[in-house]
């Protein structure tokens, strides 16, 4: 007889199912990376938040580039459109003008600085800046200057510097050949004038030597008459022809000497060589010195009679200084060779690096054909020479 179903024990009955097992999750890919490897994912969290502080910095730092680009901006427009309204105290407004054309390296920053700031009123008001800067100086940056037929080709140099050492006489004579000046004017000299007779290349037989001025010419030198511009135009000696000059003193004074030259029988050209006194900062202000000297010369201009004049020499003042003002208004007749056949700026000074032009030729009933600024001669020297060509 087999048992019945209860008697036997629940373990050792029969089924046909398997034991139910709880069932687990598949952990899935990303989880599985950062087991495999967790630096993996912390570089990553570091490297969004990076991106993230990064994008959150660009936007200040522009909004201050703008900012400091709006502040340079408005500062250098300020001074282009109202440099000739500010008092000339102690000279400061004078010494603005000088170094006005400069204005452009500030402008060389701040214009890509705005476009790179990428806000509106950073660019806007940088390219007005421009704009005015450019009103102002291209039509001089952009002259090609002048060539032609000339009647006289005039070459000056000053030849002063703070070096103790002798200009290079020679050298400026062969300069003056190659470039075939027909009246060479130097000013700066400080001893040793009458010296220069020696060095005067063959090209020129008349010379003239008297205090800081040595002239060479091809045409005959008349009546010479040096003027001292800083003892209220008092004449520093006359002397009748160009032979009798080795007679006068040497040495430095703020003023000219006026002579005149025979190109022929019926043309004669009354020149003025000038060297005014050197502007500087000092008590009583920028360039007083200079300022009283230019306002005599403006007086000598309007009293001479000649028809045909030429100023040429270092008139130690810019095209752009107000000071500059008288000396070209029509009551003198003068005009600058450099603005009306020149090519540029112009700069004459400091020879190494010049930054402002302070050395012309101004002529009065001559036509300016051609202006030129030329290599310096000489390491020591510290103004560059200049070449006008002139017509009748």
């Amino acid at each position: 007889m087999s048992p019945s179903p209860s008697s036997l024990p629940f373990d050792d009955a029969p089924t046909g199912l398997s034991p139910i097992v709880p069932a687990v999750e598949s952990p899935s890919p990303a989880t599985l990376a950062d087991a495999s490897d967790g630096s993996d994912g912390s570089d990553a969290a570091a490297a969004r938040r990076a991106r993230e502080a990064e994008d959150a910095h660009w936007p200040g730092a522009r909004r201050q580039i703008a900012f400091l680009t709006i502040i340079v901006s408005l500062l250098v427009l300020a001074v282009l459109l109202g440099h000739r309204y500010l008092p000339d105290v102690l000279g400061f407004g004078s010494l603005i003008d000088t170094f006005l054309p400069w204005t452009a390296a500030p402008l060389l920053l701040a214009l890509p600085a705005a476009l790179f700031s990428l806000k509106k009123w950073a660019i806007g008001i940088s390219l007005l800046t421009c704009a005015v800067w450019a009103g102002n100086f291209a039509p001089t940056m952009l002259r090609s200057g002048g060539s032609g037929p000339a009647d006289i080709r005039v070459l000056s140099q000053n030849l002063s510097s703070g070096d103790a050492g002798a200009p290079d006489l020679s050298g400026i004579g062969q300069l003056a050949e190659q470039r075939g000046a027909d009246v060479v004017v130097l000013q700066g000299l400080s001893k040793n004038v009458q010296a220069t007779d020696q060095t005067a290349p063959a090209r020129y037989p008349y010379h003239l030597a008297m205090y800081e001025f040595v002239v060479w010419s091809r045409y005959p030198i008349g009546s010479t008459q040096p003027v001292d511009l800083t003892a209220g135009g008092r004449p520093a000696g006359f002397v009748q022809s160009g032979a009798a000059a080795g007679d006068s003193s040497s040495g430095t004074f703020g003023g000219l000497l006026r002579f005149t030259l025979d190109l022929d029988q019926s043309r004669q050209v009354t020149v003025y060589a000038v060297h005014l006194p050197q502007p500087s900062l000092s008590h009583s202000g920028f360039g007083v010195a200079r300022d009283e000297a230019l306002e005599q010369l403006v007086s000598d201009v309007q009293a001479e009679k000649s028809p045909n004049l030429v100023v040429v020499g270092d008139l130690d003042v810019a095209q752009t200084d107000r000071a500059v003002r008288p000396l070209l208004r029509s009551s003198t007749g003068l005009v600058s060779a450099q603005a009306k056949a020149g090519s540029g700026f112009g700069f004459t000074w400091p020879a190494t690096f010049p930054v402002v032009r302070l050395d012309d030729v101004l002529t009065r009933g001559l036509t300016p054909v051609a202006s030129v600024v030329l290599p310096a001669v000489g390491p020591q020297q510290a103004h560059r020479p200049i070449e006008a060509d002139l017509k009748f």
